[in-house]
């Protein structure tokens, strides 16, 4: 649904079973972000000969090129062979909503924030994008997912602080899922021996009038015995500016030139640090 400097964070998520089929939100045999178990993928339903490199959703007329959602929004209505009701209920996120994007999903929620779909909701999508979930763990999902975009959040803050004197209060313009598309940085990391990550979001932040892409890549962890499986996330804006280079620097050189970030103190209050 929508749905880092590196940063990480656990969850209790376990790896799923891999599927080869192109209806879903990931590659790699991990399902959309706070992907679970409880979510088994059915047999594709895509002929071999009609699969493409891209996931067939994609191509639904009825989807929203801004964020390959559905356009109209999804129905709070049972899905198709419901065995049982699902919660309707959606709890509003900590990210802030930009004016400038309405999506069907978030009108008449009478929230600033972005809300996040309802089991109900997530379970009708999950459904459209050929997954088989199971009724009764859909609020275990959803809580799931949405730790984890909170979290994104935060670590876009991270580096939002460090414009904090132009811009106090920056907001979500609108997400997307690009789970094809490798960034550079992942096949970087691939050659050197690391997997790729298992999901990638696009967000757009509204820097006060200033437009900031940020690139979320979504990487499972290693297994411990005993021990849930974490997840990482690798937060950063992207290169699609000057000053976004200029950011990279700051923040990696944070560690050796403190004065280069801002401090705790100067995040909470709200300052820039001296140049």
């Amino acid at each position: 649904w929508w749905p880092f400097s590196k940063a990480s964070n656990e969850a209790a998520l376990v790896e799923s079973k891999p599927s080869g089929c192109p209806v879903m939100h990931s590659r790699g045999g991990v399902g959309p972000a706070g992907d679970h178990p409880l979510m088994q993928q059915s047999e594709c339903p895509v002929a071999p000969e009609n699969r493409r490199d891209y996931p067939m959703i994609l191509l639904d007329p009825r989807m929203d090129k801004n964020n390959n959602m559905l356009a109209g929004g999804e129905s709070q209505y049972p899905g198709l062979g419901q065995r049982m009701k699902i919660d309707t209920k959606r709890v509003t996120s900590s990210i802030p909503r930009s004016e400038e994007h309405n999506p069907a999903h978030q009108e008449n929620t009478g929230s600033s924030n972005w809300v996040y779909p309802s089991p109900q909701m997530f379970f009708n999508a999950m459904q459209r994008k050929g997954w088989t979930p199971k009724e009764e763990d859909m609020s275990t999902v959803v809580a799931i997912h949405n730790a984890v975009n909170d979290r994104a959040w935060g670590e876009v803050m991270k580096w939002e602080k460090m414009h904090c004197d132009t811009c106090a209060a920056p907001k979500l313009v609108k997400f997307i899922g690009r789970p094809q598309d490798f960034s550079p940085q992942a096949r970087i990391n691939q050659l050197m021996g690391y997997t790729l990550p298992f999901d990638r979001h696009d967000w757009t932040v509204d820097r006060c009038g200033n437009k900031v892409r940020y690139i979320i890549d979504f990487y499972t962890g290693k297994a411990e015995e005993g021990k849930p499986v974490s997840y990482h996330l690798y937060v950063r804006p992207a290169l699609d500016n000057w000053q976004a280079f200029e950011d990279r620097l700051r923040m990696s050189m944070g560690p050796y030139m403190p004065f280069l970030t801002p401090t705790p103190a100067q995040m909470q209050a709200g300052t820039q640090p001296s140049k």
